[in-house]
């Protein structure tokens, strides 16, 4: 029996990935997550801890090789299973309700709007509207310090030639 105080349900396996049992995984919501060792997959009702080998992101997915899964056939028996993580791995989830929050640099000050979420490659973009034009922001703990969602203000530290590359 899966307890929901426990896990997270991040997404759905739905393909093998190449021949050596590599999976793709359909990730549901776009996710920080912590370092984590292992996947637990939904077996029968059950969650059953697999370790990762290797972990990349690509777009919306995850392509992952579990340990003890050697080949696409044993790749093939896991598509349509829930992914699951511990919750407490769970940084934050990313919220397309940021758009139209207020940024600003803990040095330069304000810096603009967001005006996109964009999560569709391997880095997680903030799209901000700044001066005239639009510069994207990394979201990640390196970039993003603090979201204040009551005030819709987003804590920022960046070098002020990331705003000038843009």
């Amino acid at each position: 029996m899966i307890n929901n105080d426990e896990y997270i349900l991040i997404g759905k396996i739905v393909k093998p990935h190449g021949h050596n049992g590599e999976v793709k995984i359909f990730i549901n919501k776009s996710f920080i997550i912590k370092k984590t060792d292992f996947f637990f997959i939904n077996i029968e009702n059950e969650l059953i801890p697999y370790f990762i080998e290797r972990l990349s992101k690509a777009n919306k997915y995850f392509i992952s090789k579990l340990e003890d899964v050697d080949s696409s056939e044993h790749a093939i028996d896991l598509k349509g299973k829930d992914v699951y993580i511990f919750k407490n791995l769970i940084e934050e989830e990313i919220s397309k309700n940021i758009i139209g929050f207020n940024v600003y640099d803990t040095v330069l000050g304000e810096i603009g709007t967001v005006i996109f979420l964009n999560d569709s490659s391997k880095q997680t973009l903030i799209e901000v509207k700044y001066q005239n034009k639009n510069i994207f922001i990394p979201y990640n703990p390196e970039f993003i310090k603090n979201i204040n969602i009551e005030e819709q203000k987003i804590l920022v530290k960046i070098d002020k030639d990331l705003l000038e590359i843009n």
